[in-house]
This record gives structure tokens, sequence and C-alpha cells, in this order.
């Protein structure tokens, strides 16, 4: 259904160029916004990439994902190799290679009028419109090439247009949007209906004091400084954006106090002063202290299925969970996928990759920067559950944590580098055994030479297997099980040669191998070590 507003026909989002033709609105009561105060305050360090981008390309004007492609803008089409190699270096540099769209060929330059730079000042500058009853999410359209302004009243349109006008703003950088009020997803009288241990992330945690009793979900457990947490939503606590919860969660049953999994609340900051005032804060997130030793870090439940609205709260018995080994900042038009206990595993496209909303939670106007919005399916008592990339068949990227769902049907989540902005360094990770060589890769002459194993990740407790494959008479033999491998090298027959370490640790094995060039005598042989060796 659609309201005419004189010229302008109002459905899920409206460019606001076309309010031109009405008559001028009422004087805006944020015409002082031309006053051009601050908004370092509201700056997100989630942008620090774009804005890197920007300073190293002026014409750049954000990406997004069309598909598996990746869709660099540009206002300047002279500037488009630029930009194209400065997105794919930055996507490379944060070792997101298994990632389709970080490969050159699967990027492409688009011309847009907007820079980003110029897209995300406007956004700030336009802060206090979140202040406005009817205002609820700013942010940077990417595919727009737009200042999205997300409502809940259409009766916002005329300050919006005057705000706009007042700070010299084009009619064409400003799109006005459907966002709809926040309805936070823990829902009443649902509980879990297995007991799961270890825990980890996407399973169900319920309190007696929630209504109904209500369940939310586990977004993830953590390392954070010398604490075991388990991270839920701020709004699943009895004190919202506040240290202080007095309510117990369990598993599964009330009743039974086994199912009792933790109460101590260590860290839910307060609200900070962002800009004019306002409440704000960077994540609908807490995290409380384990009271269980039956947990996994760096792991979410795995459900048998999935799907864009509704999918499985079966957990795979087969494929028990997703390791997550990495995080990744959201790309509009990503596909992100949600575990949560009511809709289990579901999937949909990022929408907005950075925007701040405005959130009228217990009668009080909290404002939270830099969230995400995405189309997967959620429902009440999703609220915490986990938000990730899935990269490999039972391997994750995390995102963040669902936080609710705006009146438009969006899901809003909360990115993990914004949690970290709130709460500080954790670690969520599970990433695989590895292992580098460290020693000489060029030898000119007779000697003992050492090489040494670097492991990473596992236990903490490894035990090794060295080998060394001659390159001239394509033999291999087997050495030593210390970190430290020595080998006498004689002379030019011994050839080039590859050092090989196997490392296993907490039943995982990681190898690698470097190539050394015998050089003794000049010699070395015919051949010299192929990248990768054998």
């Amino acid at each position: 259904m659609r309201r005419a507003i004189g010229t302008i026909f109002w459905a899920a989002s409206v460019i606001l160029s076309g309010c031109e033709d009405q008559a001028e609105p009422p004087a805006s009561p944020l015409a002082d916004l031309a006053a051009n105060e601050p908004v370092s305050a509201i700056r997100s360090p989630g942008e620090d990439h774009l804005r890197q981008l920007s300073d190293a390309v002026p014409s750049f004007g954000g990406f997004f994902l069309d598909g598996d492609t990746l869709v660099v803008n540009t206002t300047d089409p002279g500037q488009g190799d630029l930009a194209k190699d400065q997105v794919v270096h930055m996507f490379r540099s944060r070792g997101w290679d298994a990632l389709p769209w970080t490969k050159p060929e699967r990027v492409v330059v688009r011309t847009v009028a907007y820079s980003f730079a110029e897209l995300s000042g406007w956004r700030d500058q336009l802060f206090r419109l979140l202040q406005l009853p009817g205002v609820r999410a700013l942010g940077v359209d990417e595919r727009g090439n737009r200042v999205s302004i997300g409502v809940a009243s259409w009766d916002a349109a005329g300050d919006v247009k005057s705000a706009v006008t007042a700070l010299g703003i084009p009619d064409g950088a400003v799109q006005l949007e459907w966002f709809g009020d926040i309805t936070p997803q823990d829902c009443q009288g649902s509980k879990l209906t297995d007991c799961i241990r270890p825990l980890r992330g996407g399973l169900a945690v319920i309190s007696p004091y929630l209504p109904g009793p209500a369940a939310c979900t586990i977004g993830f457990n953590a390392r954070w400084g010398t604490s075991d947490v388990f991270v839920i939503s701020s709004h699943c606590t009895s004190q919202f954006w506040g240290v202080g919860n007095t309510w117990p969660y369990y598993q599964n049953s009330l009743a039974d106090s086994t199912h009792f999994i933790g109460q101590q609340e260590v860290s839910d900051p307060a609200p900070f002063s962002c800009q004019y005032g306002a409440n704000c804060r960077s994540s609908d997130a807490a995290f409380m202290q384990h009271a269980t030793g039956s947990f996994e870090v760096g792991y979410i439940s795995r459900p048998t299925d999935s799907s864009a609205t509704q999918g499985s709260i079966e957990i795979d018995p087969n494929k028990l969970r997703f390791r997550i080994v990495s995080r990744v900042i959201p790309v509009q038009g990503m596909t992100v996928h949600k575990v949560g206990r009511r809709t289990g595993w579901t999937y949909g496209a990022v929408d907005q990759a950075c925007a701040n909303i405005h959130w009228n939670y217990g009668g009080v106007d909290r404002y939270l920067l830099c969230q995400g919005t995405a189309t997967y399916g959620k429902d009440g008592g999703d609220s915490g559950a986990p938000v990730f990339v899935h990269v490999g068949d039972s391997t994750v990227y995390l995102v963040g944590v669902h936080q609710g769902v705006a009146g438009n049907g969006k899901a809003i989540y909360s990115r993990i580098d914004r949690i970290e902005a709130d709460h500080g360094t954790i670690t969520v990770e599970k990433p695989f055994v590895s292992v580098t060589i460290s020693g000489p890769t060029y030898i000119e002459t007779p000697g003992t030479y050492a090489w040494q194993a670097n492991p990473s990740y596992g236990d903490g407790s490894y035990t090794y297997q060295w080998s060394v494959y001659w390159w001239g008479s394509e033999t291999t033999d087997m050495l030593g099980t210390a970190q430290t491998q020595q080998l006498y090298i004689c002379c030019s027959t011994n050839g080039p040669f590859d050092m090989r370490v196997t490392v296993w640790s907490a039943g995982e094995e990681g190898s690698n191998l470097l190539n050394v060039y015998n050089a003794i005598g000049g010699g070395g042989g015919p051949e010299a070590p192929r990248k990768g060796g054998r």
C-alpha cells in the first residue's frame, strides 16, 4: 500500500529529491545543524578501513557485493584501477583470501556521483536526526550511493528535508526508507528441548525473570582478559546497558541446578555521550562469567539445514558445530548466516554494513553506532544469536550477534568489532593448528645447519616430525621429532632440498615446508627449488 504525499509515492524507499514539488515544510527544529558542530565522537572505528581507502583514493565511493562480484564505486573513472587494487589489497592483507570476491577477476568498478568521504560526512552531520521521534537509522547505502535515513513515521520527512537543506547536502544524495520500530528478539513462553554440553554459540539461554519465562540465544563463548565468558544481548539482562545483572541463566531447565550456566555479569558498559547529549553504545552485548567448565571457545552449534526464513533447530548429529577461524567486517550484499534458538539456521544479505540506530527501549532513547542490518530470518528468542559468513563446510568468519528486528523486517546485529569497541579485546576464534619454519634458505659453505618449527594454536602442547626431500635423487629421509632439526650439508652433490615438518596438537595436524638452495661450490644441481616444493 502506498501513501501519496504531494507528487511523491512513498513505498519501501523514497528519494528526497522528489520533495521539491511539495509545499515548503514547516521550519525544522533541527535548522541549527548548519552550525557545523563536531562529529568526531560518532565516527566509527568500524569504518577505519573505508576512511583509509578514501585517503589513498579520494574518489573512492565504497563497495558492495552483487552475487560473488565485488563492485567498487569511484567518482573518477580514471582512478578506477587504483581503487580496485587498493580494495583487493585491503581484504587480502586481513587474511580473507578464502572469500571468492577477494580475487581481482571478481572485482568490477562502477562510476558514481558521490565519494564515500562525502556520504559518511553527511551522514555524521545528520546524527541529530536520530533524536526525532520518527527517525530510527542513519547509514551509507553504498549500492544506492546515498545516505540512507530510516524512519518509523513518514511524518519525519519534513524535518529530514529541512535538515538536509540547512546543511547544503544535495537532495539526490539522501534516501528516506521505512525502517519501523525495533522489537527485541526475546520471545515469551519458549524453552529448549535439549541440554547441550559443551556450551557453544547458537544455544538458548533462559531465566525465570525474562517475561514468560523467555529465552534468548548465546552468541559465542570468548576469552576476555582472564575471564571465560559467554556473550548475550544486553537487553536480555536485568540491567540494560550497565553491569549489575541479578538474573540467573540456565539452559533447558529452570528447575535443574545442573543446567545453571551463569549469573555474574563482568562487562556491560554504561552508555556514553556521543553527540548532542545522546546516550550511545557500539553494541547491544553483555559478557557473562561462565559458571560451568563445559564450554567451547570458537564454536557455534550447527543445525541440520538452513533457510532464508525458518531453518532447522535440530543439531546435525554428523557435524555438530561450526568452527570460528576468523572474523570479518560486513560488506553490503554479503550473505551472512545466523543460528538462533527460535528460527535456527537462517541466511540473508547484508542491507547496511554500518548504520547508526535510534532505539527507544524501556521508554529511554538509546543510540547504537555502526550496526549492521540484513535480511536473514529471525523471531522472538533469537536475540544474541551469532551472525557469521560461511566460508567452508564447517568453518566460518564471525560477523557479530543478532540484536533485534526493525519495523521493515530487516534484522539488526551488533558487529564483532563494535562489541570490542565497547568491551575491549576478546578471543573468539579457534584457528587450525599451523606451523612455520625458520632457518637458512641459501647454503654456500659445508656445515651443520639448524631449522626450527614455530607452531601456532592447538592446546600449546606439540609433537613434531621432520623430513627432508632431496631434489636430485627425488627421495625423502625421515629425521627427528624435536622442535629444532639439524642437518649436515657437505657438498654440491646434496643438491637443493626441502625441509618439512608436521606438527600435532589437540588431535589436529599442521605441516609446512621450506625450500633450501644448496650453492656449495657454485653447484646445487641443475634445478633450483620450485615454489611450494613437493
